[in-house]
């Protein structure tokens, strides 16, 4: 069995990356282990920042599409 760290590990790794580094917290997104884990991450995003700041408008529609329904 394998142990992920929770969705706050990644998602505080993703902050870091803010500024200048938008299209590799979309690669990050991505590359986590599990839908739950994307969907974790994204929403707290989508929930906490002024996302227009930061991400083109195609970036957001990435960042929406892996939240789960």
């Amino acid at each position: 069995m394998v142990i992920y760290p929770n969705n706050s590990h990644f998602y505080s790794i993703a902050t870091r990356l803010l500024n200048d580094r938008t299209s590799d917290i979309l690669d990050l997104i991505e590359r986590l282990p599990s839908a739950e884990l994307q969907t974790g991450v994204v929403d707290r995003f989508l929930n906490g920042w002024t996302l227009e700041r930061y991400f083109t408008s195609n970036q957001i529609e990435t960042l929406e599409s892996y939240v789960s329904e």
